[in-house]
């Protein structure tokens, strides 16, 4: 049910309640609550983030029996708070090979439970998964503190990831309802029917480091349709995901039907991980399904894992289900009339490169509402947010130039705007994300911050030229801190191409300048880039934009308003426009995270008899149209009955 909107939580029985009625969770930036409030949050997220983190099999992390597996050698490693290095979590034992056959063993458990399995039980899980939820709201300070600490999250991105994850609940448990529409294109009169089993191997979520919503939203939905899960967590986000695990067994979820596993790490750089229990599991020929979200070279070393399986055992359902990487273009092939004249006048007074920061900073502090602003706003959101580890936030400014504007936007202007947008991005606040008034904060790790130093350089050595900052080092050195940097915007001489750093993406903010000739030479950039996860369009007129998005292969595109609106190409929230790509960017899945359809990714569809076929069409059982109705009735009231006042009007004008 969607009609709960005029409620609140204090307006029903509790939260459980309020989930159960449809109701819609609030996240909040953790900036803007009592300081006591948050305080208390950040300080139980430290007593948890202190604790030893382990594996966990079968409900047990530190057994006599276990322990081999999770604590032997000195293979543990720590988290750090990415804006304070100095303060290092409790240890985190990755688990070993060793322990895959017993693992994969206890996930396999053929005994049937009676309170769990089978389509039966289908609204008992759904209400275990409600308790789970209903108690990761009621602790959303502590979460909100888990996830600052640990991703080193600013407020905004914490309301984001945690209003993500309330959403995607609240879409998911709602996937009946998909079933009972697909019902009614049967066309049998109610003598057939879909159902969904889950798959008979194991269900393994290897979650992302950056956005807790997808690791536990992908979980959530695999058991609630009875799968037996594994979660591999991330490396690099073990306390939130971990935190998130316990409260699936506090609420009921049987520890024979989900498994916590923690690889191996060094967030220093300085060894290399070991990948061998994370290869094993992968390659177990129970692992039947893997919902992968993260890079795009894992993503391509599942694949390959996946496909030796099935020549391997001869199945062809072994599946991967991936969400990989983004190179995301914002094209600018235009702007509403009149929107540049703030900038123009500016510029009149002198050279762009010569004004100095104070006229900049005057400049930007006097920009009136409109597309110029909106554009700012957009850049510095897809570009800096959440450090730039988001395979959404952009990586190329594709500005297609054209003497005839019709074509794209004169030379003078795209410099112009370039001397801009790179100014703006000169001024993003980097800081620590716990105090607040801040756009940024530290890389995730170390090892992140070494690989990005390295990459720019590379840039640089293969004729990138810099637009801001000044030099690769003031970039680096962010505001002073370990682990923070600056902004990067830079360019590559005309007709020229990178040698190796060519559309690379780099987990960190850094952006391109590249300018095509014309419209067209746009397009066939966007479409020449390998990824295709998002995209942002900003043209002369919506009109203008839509066509342009339609020769877009990218997953999800905004598109420039008549009003200057402007979005940027990442925070897409769900299910309003669903995430996903293809190319290099992902398999294109059907079934989009937060939306009601997702859950089907992970189950099996077959299809049923309800009578014998001689008997079809007497009428036996009710039309799938009339629950359908129902469904519509529940999700868009207001919505079925303007249908239905139209309805009976056409009625009425046609008998008279």
């Amino acid at each position: 049910m969607y009609c709960m909107e005029t409620r609140t939580v204090e307006e029903t029985e509790g939260v459980l309640d309020y989930i159960q009625r449809g109701g819609r969770l609030h996240a909040f930036d953790y900036t803007n609550i009592p300081q006591e409030e948050k305080e208390k949050g950040f300080a139980k997220a430290r007593e948890y983030l202190n604790q030893p983190m382990r594996s966990v099999i079968n409900g047990a992390e530190d057994t006599e029996q276990n322990r081999i597996w999770f604590d032997s050698g000195n293979t543990w490693y720590h988290h750090a708070n990415p804006n304070n290095p100095d303060e290092r979590f409790g240890r985190i034992y990755p688990l070993h090979k060793e322990a895959v056959a017993y693992l994969m063993t206890v996930a396999m458990d053929s005994q049937w439970d009676p309170q769990w399995d089978g389509p039966e039980n289908f609204e008992s899980r759904k209400a275990v998964l409600d308790k789970f939820l209903a108690s990761v709201y009621e602790d959303r300070h502590l979460y909100a503190g888990l996830m600052a600490l640990s991703q080193g999250k600013t407020g905004l991105e914490v309301y984001r990831d945690m209003q993500e994850h309330f959403d995607f609940w609240r879409a998911y448990r709602a996937v009946k309802d998909v079933m009972v529409m697909d019902e009614v294109f049967l066309e049998s009169g109610g003598d057939t029917k879909l159902a969904y089993k889950p798959y008979a191997g194991v269900v393994g979520i290897w979650q992302p480091f950056n956005f807790s919503c997808i690791g536990i939203g992908d979980a959530s939905a695999a058991l609630l349709m009875g799968n037996s899960v594994v979660i591999h967590t991330s490396a690099r986000n073990v306390g939130p995901y971990k935190w998130q695990f316990d409260k699936l067994l506090e609420a009921g979820v049987p520890p024979h039907r989900i498994q916590f596993v923690i690889p191996h790490d060094d967030p220093s750089g300085k060894i290399k991980p070991d990948t061998a229990m994370s290869e094993a599991l992968a390659a177990h020929p129970d692992m039947q399904v893997i919902q992968f979200t993260g890079s795009h070279a894992v993503a391509q070393r599942l694949h390959k894992v996946q496909s030796k399986k099935v020549q391997q055992f001869g199945r062809l359902d072994y599946k991967l289900h991936a969400e990989a990487s983004g190179y995301n273009p914002f094209v600018i092939a235009g702007l509403p009339e009149g929107s540049l004249e703030p900038l123009q006048a500016f510029l009149l007074e002198d050279d762009p490169g010569g004004m100095s920061s104070e006229e900049w900073d005057r400049f930007f502090d006097e920009l009136p509402d409109g597309t110029l602003k909106n554009l700012c706003t957009a850049v510095v959101d897809c570009v800096t947010g959440l450090q730039a580890h988001k395979c959404s936030t952009c990586k190329e400014f594709i500005v297609a130039v054209d003497e005839d504007e019709e074509r794209g936007i004169h030379p003078d202007d795209a410099s112009a705007l370039k001397f801009m947008i790179a100014e703006r991005l000169r001024r993003v606040k980097v800081g620590k994300v716990e105090d607040g008034g801040c756009d940024m904060g530290a890389l995730i790790d170390q090892k992140m911050h070494n690989d990005v130093r390295r990459k720019v350089n590379k840039i640089m050595k293969e004729g990138g030229i810099l637009l801001t900052p000044d030099s690769v080092k003031e970039a680096m050195e962010g505001d002073g801190r370990p682990q923070t940097m600056r902004p990067v915007m830079y360019e590559v001489p005309k007709d020229q191409n990178l040698d190796t750093m060519e559309t690379v993406e780099i987990f960190a903010p850094i952006v391109r300048w590249k300018e095509v000739n014309g419209i067209q030479a746009a397009i066939e950039r966007a479409n020449d880039l390998g990824y295709a996860l998002t995209g942002t369009v900003l043209a002369a007129t919506k009109k203008q934009a839509e066509m342009i998005r339609e020769h877009m292969p990218q997953g999800v595109v905004y598109v420039s308003g008549d009003e200057g609106q402007v979005d940027g190409c990442t925070a897409a929230p769900a299910p309003q426009i669903p995430f996903g790509g293809s190319g290099k960017s992902g398999t294109a899945l059907p079934y989009r995270p937060g939306t009601p359809h997702h859950p089907l990714l992970f189950a099996q569809q077959v299809s049923h008899t309800r009578e014998p076929r001689s008997t079809w069409g007497q009428r036996k059982h009710a039309n799938a149209t009339r629950a359908a109705l129902d469904v519509l009735a529940q999700r868009d009231p207001e919505g079925v009955r303007e249908w239905v006042r139209r309805e009976v009007e056409t009625l009425k004008s046609e008998e008279e």
